[in-house]
């Protein structure tokens, strides 16, 4: 859903009030931050959330801050509101 979102963005097929309404959602980064719970892996969530960040931008060569891509995937982790927002 990150990497679609953030795809969308580039080709301006996402409207400019439809990314705002994404950008408003709280990302919850210090929760995730702050949760010890490790999965099969052993790594948190937010080490998962790094881990995915870096994938996006190695895959989709998209020019954002790492800082930036992981906002996107934490809100798009906590939020089942995106469906919704990217589905308008």
């Amino acid at each position: 859903m990150a990497i679609q979102l953030l795809l969308r963005r580039k080709a301006k097929s996402l409207p400019d009030n439809q990314w705002q309404e994404f950008v408003d959602l709280q990302s919850h980064i210090d929760d995730f931050k702050a949760q010890q719970t490790r999965n099969d892996e052993n790594l948190t969530i937010w080490q998962t959330i790094e881990l995915m960040s870096q994938a996006i931008l190695s895959y989709s060569r998209i020019y954002e801050p790492l800082d930036t891509i992981q906002g996107i995937v934490a809100r798009v982790s906590s939020s089942p509101s995106v469906h919704r927002i990217l589905s308008a």
